[in-house]
C-alpha cells in the first residue's frame, strides 16, 4: 500500500482527520483538487460556533454540537486561532412569536445549553437599534477565524507526518484486496494512482460523488446530496454600530432546525444579513451573487426579511444591505466536473 489512509478533501473535516490519524502513527496522504486547503464550504460560511439550541433532544446533532462548541473553543485558545464568544440573541419580533421563542428556549435547555432570559429593557440597552418584544441570550455562541482554523489544523497534520497532494482531482476508485485503488489527475493532467487500506471521504459537497466511485448506491444509502445556496448581504461598514451581537429572529416550528435570515458579526465587526436560500437545479459550484439578488429590490427584501426593524428611520434607509461578490456562501453547492476520461472528478 502507498499509505495507510488517504483523505479526500482538505477542508476542516479532512484536515482534522488527517491530524488525528497521522498523530496516531498512520501514514496519511491528503488529496485536494484545489491549490490550497478550505476553498469551499470550510471558508464560505457564517463562521459561527453554535451552541446546540435547535436540534432535537438527544440527537447526534445536539450532542456533537455541544461537545464541538467546548472542544473547538478550547482548540482555538490552545492554537492561537482568533475566536470570540460574542453571544447570540434569540428574538421574538412580535408578541405572536413569543410562544415559539419559549419553545426554542425549552428545547435548547433540554440539550444542556445555557440560555439567559432577560428583560426587554436590558436587550434594548444592549441593542438599541433593533426592535423586539422578547429576547433570550445564548452566551456560549461564538465566532472564529475560519482561515486561522484551517492553518492550525494543517500545521498539526504536517507536523504529525501527513503529506499533501494539492491540485489532484479524484476521478476513479475501486476496491482491491485489503483496501482501495484511487486514481487522480495531477496538475499536469497525468494519471496518478494511490493504493490505500482506508479512505476518509471528506469531499464536502461532492462527498456523494466520491462515495459513488467505488460502487455505493447513493439512492439506496440515502447519500444523494441536494444543493442549496445561500448568499449573505453586507451592511455598509459605516453602520457597523447598528448591532454588537449575533441576532437570530425565531422561525415557525415547521422550519425545523433552519435558522432563516439572521444578522452575523465578524471578528472585525462587519455585519452581514443572510443567508437566503436558493435550491439549485444543477450541480454547478459558483460563489457569485446572482445579479437579480444584488439589485435594489433584493437588497430591500434581504434587509427587511423577518421584519428587521432598526429603531430610527435613518438607519433603515441607509442600512439596506448590499450584496458582495465574495459573500455568496453555499450551504450545499458544488461543481460536478467531468474529466477528459468522462468520470466525475472530486475532492
Amino acid at each position: 500500500m502507498d499509505a495507510d489512509v488517504v483523505v479526500v478533501g482538505a477542508g476542516v473535516v479532512g484536515l482534522a482527520c488527517a491530524a488525528e490519524l497521522a498523530g496516531a502513527g498512520h501514514s496519511v496522504v491528503v488529496t485536494e483538487r484545489h491549490a490550497a486547503p478550505g476553498q469551499e464550504t470550510s471558508s464560505r460560511n457564517s463562521r459561527v460556533l453554535h451552541a446546540g439550541i435547535y436540534y432535537a433532544e438527544g440527537s447526534l446533532k445536539a450532542r456533537f454540537c455541544l461537545a464541538g462548541n467546548r472542544n473547538l473553543s478550547a482548540f482555538c485558545e490552545a492554537h492561537d486561532v482568533p475566536f470570540r464568544r460574542i453571544g447570540k440573541w434569540l428574538l421574538a419580533l412580535s408578541p405572536e412569536e413569543e410562544t415559539r421563542l419559549a419553545e426554542i428556549v425549552a428545547g435548547g435547555r433540554a440539550n444542556g445549553v445555557v440560555l439567559e432570559e432577560v428583560s426587554i429593557e436590558r436587550f434594548r440597552q444592549e441593542e438599541p437599534h433593533v426592535k423586539a418584544t422578547a429576547a433570550v441570550f445564548s452566551p456560549s455562541t461564538g465566532i472564529l477565524d475560519a482561515h486561522g482554523l484551517l492553518r492550525a489544523l494543517r500545521v498539526i497534520a504536517e507536523g504529525n507526518g501527513a503529506t499533501f497532494a494539492f491540485r489532484h482531482a479524484l476521478w476513479a476508485a475501486r476496491p482491491i484486496h485489503g483496501g482501495y485503488e484511487l486514481v487522480f489527475e495531477d496538475p499536469a493532467g497525468e494519471e496518478v494512482r494511490l493504493r490505500t487500506a482506508r479512505v476518509v471521504n471528506a469531499a464536502g459537497l461532492d462527498a456523494d460523488l466520491v462515495a459513488a466511485l467505488p460502487g455505493l448506491d447513493l439512492e439506496g444509502a440515502g447519500y444523494r446530496q441536494t444543493w442549496t445556496k445561500g448568499s449573505y448581504f453586507r451592511i455598509r461598514p459605516s453602520l457597523r454600530d447598528l448591532a454588537h451581537h449575533l441576532l437570530y429572529p425565531v422561525l415557525p416550528a415547521s422550519y425545523g432546525s433552519a435558522l432563516g435570515i439572521h444578522l452575523t458579526v465578524d471578528l472585525d465587526g462587519e455585519l452581514k444579513l443572510g443567508p437566503d436560500a436558493e435550491v439549485l437545479r444543477e450541480r454547478h459550484q459558483t460563489y457569485a451573487v446572482d445579479r437579480e439578488r444584488r439589485g435594489p429590490s433584493s437588497r430591500r427584501r434581504a434587509a427587511t426579511s423577518r421584519r428587521w426593524r432598526p429603531t430610527t428611520s435613518r438607519p433603515t434607509r441607509r442600512g439596506s444591505a448590499h450584496a458582495s461578490r465574495c459573500s455568496a456562501v453555499p450551504s450545499a453547492t458544488s461543481s460536478s466536473r467531468r474529466s477528459r476520461r468522462g468520470a466525475s472528478r472530486a475532492g
